[in-house]
C-alpha cells in the first residue's frame, strides 16, 4: 500500500524577499605554517583562556560555491498544499531534454525567477540556496515526475515519503512542513491522492512538466503547455511525414 495523507496539512508561512542576487564565495587561503614561536604563545595562550585562540580561516564559514542570497525586506507569505503547485515552477527550472540544454546564464536565471516569485527552497545553509544543491532538489523532483508519467502518470509515493524528514506535527495535530522544498513533496503527494495527472509537454523541443487540471482528462490535446508548443509539435510531424 501507498503512503497516503491522512492528516491535514498546515499552510506553509514562508518569508520572499524583496529581491534575490547570485553570490560567489570562495575558498578560504589557507594559513601559513606556524613557527616554534608561534606555536607555543597559541598554547599558552589557549589554556589562559579556556579555549581555542588560534582558528582556521573560514571555520564554519560557507562551503565555495554559487550560493542565490536574498536581498531587501521580506514579506511573509502563505503557501497552500492544494493550490499553488509550487513544485511544477520548480522541476521546470530545469531541462532533461538533450536538444534542449541551458547554458549556465540561463539555468542561473531560471533559479533566481524561481527565489523571486517563491522564496528560497529552504536547504541547510546559513549563505542562502546553494546554487548546485538547488539543481540537485529540481532535478531529483523532475526525476520523480518523469517516473510517474511513464507510469500511468502514477506517482510513486513509496519514493517520495523517505524525502519528507522535514514534516513535522504543529500544535494542531497538522502536517506542517518545515521548508519550501518539503512543501513541494507535499504538493505532488496532495496532486497524486486528487487524482491530478502529470504530463511532459508534447512538442520535444520544450521539455517543460504540466498537470492536468481536471481528474480523468486525456487526450493529445492536453499534452502541450501552450497552444504555440502544440502548433510547433504539429509542424514538425507534418515536416517528418513529408520526409517519408
Amino acid at each position: 500500500m501507498q503512503p497516503t495523507i491522512s492528516l491535514p496539512v498546515s499552510p506553509l508561512e514562508w518569508e520572499v524577499a524583496a529581491d534575490y542576487v547570485l553570490k560567489e564565495v570562495a575558498a578560504p587561503e589557507p594559513l601559513a605554517p606556524e613557527t616554534r614561536d608561534e606555536r607555543a604563545a597559541r598554547i599558552s595562550s589557549r589554556a589562559a583562556r579556556g579555549g581555542a585562540a588560534r582558528t582556521i580561516a573560514g571555520l564554519g564559514a560557507l562551503t565555495p560555491g554559487t550560493y542565490i542570497n536574498p536581498v531587501g525586506r521580506a514579506q511573509r507569505q502563505e503557501y497552500k498544499v492544494d493550490e499553488n503547485h509550487i513544485f511544477l515552477d520548480l522541476v521546470n527550472t530545469v531541462e532533461s531534454c538533450p536538444i534542449h540544454q541551458m547554458n549556465l546564464a540561463q539555468s542561473s536565471a531560471r533559479a533566481l525567477e524561481f527565489a523571486k516569485k517563491w522564496g528560497l527552497l529552504g536547504l541547510p545553509s546559513p549563505g542562502g540556496d546553494p546554487l548546485d544543491d538547488f539543481y540537485s532538489v529540481a532535478r531529483k523532483m523532475r526525476e520523480l515526475l518523469k517516473a510517474a508519467e511513464e507510469d500511468e502518470c502514477r506517482v510513486p509515493l513509496d519514493t517520495v515519503w523517505p524525502r519528507l524528514k522535514g514534516i513535522r506535527l504543529d500544535g494542531k495535530g497538522h502536517l506542517s512542513a518545515s521548508s519550501l522544498a518539503h512543501h513541494c513533496y507535499l504538493e505532488i503527494i496532495a496532486v497524486s491522492q486528487a487524482g491530478l495527472k502529470f504530463y511532459s509537454c508534447g512538442n520535444r523541443k520544450c521539455d517543460t512538466f504540466g498537470l492536468q487540471r481536471e481528474p480523468g482528462e486525456r487526450g493529445r490535446s492536453h499534452r502541450y503547455c501552450s497552444v504555440s508548443c502544440r502548433k510547433a509539435a504539429e509542424r514538425e510531424r507534418a515536416k517528418m511525414g513529408k520526409a517519408r
